[in-house]
């Protein structure tokens, strides 16, 4: 489907077309996971405190690929809110993560309640249900190399421009 052939690096793009910038703040929970190419799927924040290796589930063109981990970053302390989908899953991240959406391309995490964000699996889609009240928790973010967006619970989220390593 034509949703999926735009390519991660797109939110970039969007973010300077709109005059925003989401490349100091936006991060996820720590109990995220990513998934690795040899199939462990690990916290996020186990991930960035080790610094991990490895390639994690992204997309490529639309399609599923793994590519590098470039940089790791604990962010500190910051208001969450968690997405649920129609599915039963949900993800937790900062109210202005990217997320993408086959609908509207990439939306902030807060503004995605009724939108059908790409799941793992094919890129399945699965509607946004409800987004609960923000929580406060410690966030953390990864760099992927070429692709600049990653799989975390099986929502295909941006990871943030100026990723600085820890």
């Amino acid at each position: 489907s034509n949703h999926s052939r735009i390519l991660c690096e797109s939110a970039s793009e969007q973010s300077k077309i709109e005059g925003e910038t989401h490349n100091l703040l936006c991060c996820l929970s720590g109990i995220s996971e990513v998934e690795f190419e040899d199939g462990r799927k690990l916290p996020i924040k186990e991930v960035v405190e080790n610094k991990i290796p490895g390639r994690v589930k992204t997309a490529v063109s639309g399609q599923e690929a793994f590519r590098s981990i470039t940089s790791w970053s604990d962010r500190g302390v910051r208001q969450t809110v968690k997405l649920t989908l129609e599915n039963g899953a949900n993800l937790r991240c900062t109210p202005d993560h990217l997320i993408f959406t086959k609908e509207l391309g990439w939306l902030e995490a807060q503004k995605c309640l009724g939108s059908t964000v790409d799941y793992v699996g094919g890129l399945t889609g699965q509607m946004v249900v409800s987004i609960d009240k923000p929580e406060t928790e410690s966030v953390y973010d990864i760099g992927v190399e070429d692709s600049h967006c990653f799989f975390a619970d099986g929502v295909l989220v941006h990871n943030c421009e100026e990723s600085q390593d820890i």
